[in-house]
């Protein structure tokens, strides 16, 4: 059997063609009807920002009314993620507005572009374009300048209990006053001070879109946000549960590294043992470990997990206070 394509005659290609433009005419057919139900479904004749704030607002307040929690809760759930799909949409209309522009106005150069790229990685597409001289290479001082160390990035925690994540809520109550409710609510460690390691939660999808999936539970990587510092600066050997092939780490793991790191965790790097201490602050510390006190006490967290965390606060408070 022979390996060459067959080459497609003048009426076989008009055919591909035309059923190309077809779909192309029924998918911009769809995206219209679909934007004009969207705006329907809002009850404005221009979607406006501030008009959708104050519908969603509205929507809020009528379910708070009821005396059905888990509804509150869903609705909430379901209002945030309708708020965050509109603006999403929003930023991706620019983007197709610029496609359909280079459609109208130069749609050789983009059929030539599309044809080169196919099937092409990343790398090999900026590798073309470097060799035609579109983009350049960074300086080798430049590139320096971007491998050099980051500055410090407050992780999940420090963020949540050290005073920022409040400043930011409280600027977003602004604009969402019945959305986010009338308390600060650090809830970045709510899971793991109930004993668990977290979830996968799975939310519906609006207007016949799939489901969405968010992934809570407890792995390096979520670790790693938690406490902003890379894995290799946390202690070995952390205590863990083996869920299929994912690993997951408890409460044990999470006061485990807290412990270590206030003290100042250790790693060895090109034969030089370097030394970061977390909450390196003492008013920060304070705040933050006090705050975290705090927390377990509002979620009301089994007594055998306080222990943990309150022998390790307790501590490490005495510590900052004599510094």
């Amino acid at each position: 059997m022979s390996g060459k394509r067959r080459r497609l005659s003048k009426k076989e290609y008009e055919r591909l063609e035309r059923e190309d433009a077809e779909r192309e005419a029924k998918a911009r057919s769809d995206s219209e009807d679909r934007r004009q139900k969207i705006k329907a479904l809002w009850g404005i004749k221009a979607a406006r920002p501030q008009l959708k704030d104050q519908k969603l607002r509205e929507i809020l307040h009528s379910i708070r009314l009821t005396e059905y929690g888990p509804l509150i809760d869903k609705v909430g759930e379901l209002v945030e993620l309708v708020a965050l799909q509109d603006a999403e949409i929003d930023y991706l209309t620019q983007f197709r507005h610029d496609l359909e522009r280079m459609r109208e106005h130069c749609p050789t150069e983009l059929q030539n572009l599309i044809n080169r790229t196919e099937g092409k990685t990343w790398i090999a597409i900026q590798a073309e374009l470097i060799k035609a001289g579109i983009i350049k290479l960074p300086k080798p001082k430049a590139m320096w300048e971007y491998k050099r160390p980051k500055p410090h990035r407050p992780g999940l925690i420090e963020h949540e209990f050290g005073g920022a994540g409040e400043v930011q809520w409280h600027q977003k109550l602004k604009s969402w006053p019945s959305a986010l409710g009338d308390l600060y609510q650090p809830t970045c460690l709510d899971e793991i001070f109930r004993g668990g390691v977290g979830e996968v939660k799975t939310l519906p999808g609006l207007l016949s879109q799939p489901s969405i999936s968010i992934d809570t539970r407890t792995d390096m990587r979520r670790l790693e946000a938690l406490f902003g510092m890379e894995r290799h600066w946390f202690p070995k050997n952390l205590p863990n549960h083996q869920l299929g092939r994912k690993t997951l780490y408890d409460y044990h793991a999470v006061a485990k590294i807290m412990d270590v790191s206030l003290n100042g965790a250790a790693r060895l790097v090109r034969k030089k043992l370097l030394r970061k201490v977390w909450l390196d602050k003492s008013e920060l510390r304070a705040r933050v470990l006090r705050g975290i006190q705090e927390r377990m006490n509002t979620i009301s967290a089994p007594k055998h997990v306080q222990r943990v965390f309150l022998k390790i606060i307790r501590r490490h408070l005495t510590d900052s206070g004599k510094s």
